[in-house]
């Protein structure tokens, strides 16, 4: 066996060498790339548990508004109608747009929000008996999503009859905020793992570098060891 066919030193090395570099460019883009993901994650996660929280008060305080009409002022129809019909006047150019109805106790239509028996049926609230009078989410047949709540009000008075009120909150401006956000923090993703990548590789190449300024006698002295040790090997084979 000829010894000139033998790898030399100064290539193992340099292969050593860049794969070194390979693996510390990959872990350090591995590593990078984690803390993206989970502080992307984290700031989406706050912002729609944020969000959730605002619309249930909002909805939690509209329904209580409702009730202490009902209550204290049952025989007022103008009152409950102005209530009901006029409830977003103040909320023009605002992200919520809110739904308001009233029935009797067999389920009858007493009050209710312009247009909103046309957009939003009675019968795709929560049913009394099982909601608890949490909220839930439903989409509408032209797209749009609300958050709907319902709950059955006592009357004050002995003898009356009951209340029930239907609340919609219009949550579709909110939902395409939050998928517009989720696009935003997909592109910032992808860029930080790129702009990590290229870090990691300029950063490995760099800690590596002394190890391709070793000097010439050292890598002579390591090349003439290796060949010693690999003689009595190579005569044996002969």
């Amino acid at each position: 066996m000829k010894i000139d066919n033998l790898a030399q030193p100064s290539a193992i090395a340099s292969a050593s060498r860049w794969s070194i570099t390979k693996q510390l460019a990959w872990f350090y883009t591995l590593a990078t790339s984690a803390m993206l993901i989970l502080a992307l994650g984290f700031l989406y996660w706050i912002l729609a548990t944020t969000l959730d929280r605002e619309d249930e008060l909002f909805l939690i305080n509209r329904v209580h508004a409702l009730r202490i009409i009902l209550q204290e002022q049952p025989e007022d129809a103008k009152a409950l109608e102005r209530e009901v019909s006029d409830e977003n006047v103040g909320l023009a150019g605002y992200q919520y747009q809110i739904f308001s109805r009233i029935l009797d106790e067999s389920g009858h239509t007493l009050y209710e929000a312009p247009g909103m028996s046309r957009e939003i049926p009675a019968a795709v609230f929560p049913d009394l008996s099982e909601s608890a009078n949490k909220p839930r989410k439903w989409r509408s047949a032209n797209g749009k999503i609300y958050r709907l709540v319902a709950t059955q009000v006592e009357p004050s008075i002995a003898n009356r009859p009951k209340r029930q009120i239907q609340v919609a909150l219009d949550e579709t401006s909110e939902e395409a905020q939050l998928s517009r956000y989720a696009r935003y923090l997909a592109a910032v993703l992808l860029i930080g793992i790129l702009v990590s990548a290229v870090i990691g590789i300029v950063a490995a190449r760099r800690g590596m570098r002394p190890l391709a300024d070793t000097p010439r006698p050292l890598s002579a002295s390591l090349q003439a060891n290796c060949m010693s040790a690999l003689m009595p090997h190579i005569g044996r084979k002969n």
